[in-house]
């Protein structure tokens, strides 16, 4: 995650059944569940449009409280800011069905939260809260769009989208984890181009030998040999678009896509959770937390790599991997 410094000026909230059009190009910033007594409460967050990105200064957490409350926190370590909300759910049973009555509200200071901060809490300042509406009712995986963020001078905005469904059985019995991931904007017809890559807390393993050219490398190996040395770096991140990209110290950043596009060539290929690619006689080797294409198939992949390329956003770290995303190339090398 990248810039929120020059993200986030205008703070709002809007809470409605999902009919709106949003601008289609978006980043997942991240997603995932918690349980409650009685219900599962699944959360996806997405910037829209991704550029420009959040700053890494940037952290989230959700934390329980009770059996019937999750708290949304938002953290800017860098400028000492927070924000977010407290979500209670309470379920409504019949004879005929299931419901779930969600009320948002301005997010509490829980000791757990306390810890988070620092041992001065006092020393934060949490954003102004939003306005939230009444309590809705809602049943199961029916989707609610909560807009979190809004920067009017970017045109970007920070949406969560939110869910209830009935908890997973556990046990003797138990059922795989379920995702929850949904898009914004009008549906269209489907495109070879929206072939999507997810990277999630990538684990990446590169050789660490200098670039030499084919015949210089067989006339080192010639005279002493050649041990070759693998570094390791991993990514808590997770990040999934038409276009992955990875940074690496000292290598620049590499544009990924399962698609053939312009400037990109055939470097690799992908294989469920792993991918593998060569560029400049280097062997990159990338592990993810969950299935890195939609299918089952190996795929084809394309490589465009950027030698030069740094993050330039506020208290970039330059010595360690970053991972990014979006879903249209110019959003990364402008138009061409």
């Amino acid at each position: 995650m990248k810039s929120i410094t020059h993200l986030l000026c205008v703070i709002g909230a809007i809470l409605a059944i999902v009919n709106s059009e949003l601008i289609a190009q978006t980043s997942r910033v991240e997603g995932g569940v918690r349980s409650l007594s009685g219900v599962d409460f699944y959360w996806e967050t997405r910037l829209v449009p991704p550029v420009p990105p959040l700053d890494d200064s940037l952290a989230m957490w959700t934390l329980e409280s009770g059996a019937d409350t999750v708290h949304r926190v938002m953290v800017d370590r860098s400028r000492k800011v927070y924000f977010g909300y407290d979500a209670q759910v309470t379920v409504m049973k019949t004879e005929s069905e299931t419901t779930y009555r969600i009320t948002f509200r301005p997010l509490s200071l829980t000791p757990e939260y306390q810890r988070i901060l620092d041992a001065d809490p006092g020393t934060w300042k949490m954003l102004p809260a939003p306005r939230f509406p009444a309590p809705r009712v809602v049943r199961s995986g029916e989707v609610l769009e909560l807009t979190l963020l809004t920067n009017d001078a970017w045109g970007q905005q920070m949406t969560e989208y939110v869910t209830l469904q009935e908890p997973r059985r556990t046990g003797f019995n138990a059922e795989p984890p379920r995702e929850f991931a949904f898009a914004g904007g009008p549906p269209r017809d489907f495109s070879a181009g929206d072939a999507e890559l997810r990277l999630d807390r990538p684990r990446v393993t590169m050789s660490t030998r200098p670039v030499y050219t084919a015949e210089a490398m067989r006339e080192k190996i010639a005279r002493d040999g050649w041990a070759v040395n693998d570094a390791t770096l991993t990514s808590p991140g997770e990040a999934s678009g038409a276009i992955g990209w990875i940074y690496l110290p000292g290598r620049g950043r590499f544009l990924l896509s399962l698609t053939p596009r312009n400037g990109f060539r055939r470097a690799g290929e992908v294989r469920g959770t792993s991918l593998r690619f060569i560029v400049d006689g280097q062997t990159y080797n990338v592990v993810s937390s969950s299935r890195i294409a939609p299918a089952t198939a190996a795929f084809n992949l394309y490589v465009l790599r950027q030698p030069e390329w740094k993050p330039t956003y506020r208290n970039a770290n330059l010595d360690t991997i970053h991972i990014g995303s979006a879903d249209r190339l110019e959003y990364l090398v402008g138009k061409q």
